[in-house]
C-alpha cells in the first residue's frame, strides 16, 4: 500500500513541477515544501514502527455479491430511460451524435442538470459507490465486473468524465488496500507494467469523451486531442501557481470550505459554490486547479504543510498497523483525496456520502468476519 502510494503521489504532485519550475520558481518551491512534507510524515511513521510488518488485509473488508447487486439495481431502476436509449442508439449506430448531444445540453443547461430529483441522486450515490464494492466482492467477481463495466458505460455516454474517474479512483484505493503486503513486494518492473495499463485506462476514457466533444469538426482532430491531453495533464498545475501568484492574501480563508464543502451541506451551512474560473495557461485554458488550492484556500501555507505530514503519516502507519473500522475509513478518505487530485472528491455531497456510506458497508462497525476467526483460533 505505501510503496503505490508513494509512488503515485511522486508522478501526480512531483513529477509535473519540473514542467513549470523555471518560469514560476518560488511558487513551485512552496508546492514542494509542501508535498515534502507528505514525505515526512510517512519517515516518521516508519521509523516508529519499524520493526513491524506489513498486515495482510486481503481477507479483510469485504462485502457479498448481494450488496452490489442491490446497489446495481438502485442505479439501474434509476437510469431507466438511459439505458433505453443508449442500448436504441447503439442499434441504431448513432450512439456518438447521442453521447454528443447529452454532452452539450448538460454544459449549456448546466444549473438545471444539476438539479437532481430523490431517484436521480439515489443513482449518483450508487454509481459513486460502485468501485469501492466492486474492488471489495471476493466471489462472483466476474459477474460483479461486467456489471460494473455497464454503470461505467451508462455514464460515459454522457460524456462526462468526473463521476468515472472518482470510481476509478476508489476502485483503486481498496485494491491497493486489500494488497498491502503484495503490492510492497512487487518489482519495479511489474510497477511499470502496472502504471502502463492504468493510464491506458484513463487513457481510454479521456480519448472517448475527447473525441465525442469534437468528432463534429471537419479537421484538426489530432491536434485538438493533443491540446486537450495539455489541458488535463500539466495546465491544471500551471493554473495553481498562477492563481498563488495573485491570490496568496486569500490563503487560510475559508476554513475547510474549499476542500470539505460536502460536509458542511450536511449540517446545513449555506455558501456560495461554483466553478473556478478558467484561466489562461501555456498549454491551453483550464478551470481546474488541483486540490492544493482548496487546501491553501482553507489551512494556508503552513496548515497546509501540517495537513500533508498527517496524510503521509496515517498512511504509512497503517500499512504496518492493523486498521479497525474508523482507521480504514480514515485512510481510504485521505488516500482518495490524495489521487483524486482535480479538486477535494468531499466538495461534492453525492461523492462524500458514497465514501462513507460504501466504507460502512464493507468494514462494518463490529467486524464480524475478524471476530468469527478470532473465536475459531481459541477454540
Amino acid at each position: 500500500m505505501l510503496r503505490i502510494i508513494l509512488y503515485a503521489f511522486s508522478i501526480l504532485y512531483f513529477f509535473p513541477q519540473f514542467f513549470l519550475i523555471n518560469s514560476y520558481p518560488f511558487e513551485v518551491v512552496q508546492l514542494l515544501t509542501i508535498f515534502g512534507c507528505f514525505f515526512l510524515g510517512v519517515l516518521f511513521a516508519q521509523y516508529k514502527i519499524s520493526s513491524l510488518s506489513y498486515v495482510d488485509y486481503s481477507n479483510r473488508f469485504s462485502v457479498q455479491p448481494n450488496v452490489f447487486y442491490l446497489i446495481f439495481s438502485v442505479y439501474a431502476f434509476s437510469k431507466v430511460g438511459v439505458i433505453y436509449d443508449i442500448v436504441t442508439h447503439l442499434l441504431s449506430g448513432e450512439f456518438m451524435s447521442y453521447a454528443l448531444n447529452n454532452a452539450v445540453q448538460r454544459y449549456t443547461n448546466f444549473e438545471e442538470s444539476s438539479q437532481q430529483s430523490i431517484l436521480q441522486r439515489f443513482g449518483t450515490i450508487s454509481f459513486l459507490m460502485s468501485g469501492s464494492l466492486a474492488a471489495s466482492v471476493k466471489a462472483s467477481r466476474r459477474t460483479v465486473h461486467m456489471l460494473l463495466f455497464l454503470m461505467i458505460l451508462v455514464e460515459s455516454a454522457s460524456l462526462a468524465r468526473l463521476g468515472v474517474l472518482i470510481v476509478f479512483v476508489t476502485y483503486f484505493v481498496e485494491f491497493v488496500i486489500r494488497h498491502n503486503v503484495r503490492l510492497q513486494e512487487l518489482s519495479f518492473i511489474r510497477l511499470a507494467w502496472m502504471t502502463i495499463f492504468l493510464v491506458a485506462i484513463l487513457a481510454a476514457i479521456f480519448l472517448f469523451s475527447a473525441y465525442g466533444r469534437v468528432s463534429d469538426k471537419d479537421d484538426g482532430i489530432l491536434e485538438i486531442l493533443l491540446m486537450k491531453l495539455g489541458v488535463y495533464t500539466i495546465a491544471m498545475y500551471e493554473a495553481l501557481v498562477l492563481w498563488m501568484q495573485t491570490s496568496s492574501d486569500q490563503y487560510g480563508s475559508t476554513y475547510g470550505m474549499g476542500s470539505f464543502a460536502g460536509a458542511f451541506k450536511v449540517v446545513g451551512v449555506e455558501f456560495d459554490q461554483g466553478f473556478y474560473k478558467p484561466v489562461d495557461t501555456t498549454y491551453g485554458s483550464t478551470n481546474i486547479y488541483t486540490n492544493i488550492r482548496g487546501f491553501l484556500s482553507d489551512f494556508g501555507l503552513v496548515g497546509s504543510c501540517v495537513l500533508m505530514s498527517i496524510f503521509g503519516f496515517i498512511v504509512s502507519l497503517y500499512s504496518k498497523k492493523s486498521m479497525s473500522f474508523y482507521s480504514y475509513n480514515t485512510v481510504r478518505l485521505i488516500m482518495t483525496m490524495l489521487l483524486f487530485c482535480l479538486i477535494s472528491p468531499f466538495n461534492y455531497f453525492n461523492t462524500l456520502f458514497a465514501l462513507v456510506f460504501s466504507g460502512v458497508l464493507i468494514a462494518g462497525v463490529k467486524f464480524p468476519i475478524v471476530r468469527k476467526s478470532r473465536a475459531h483460533f481459541k477454540l
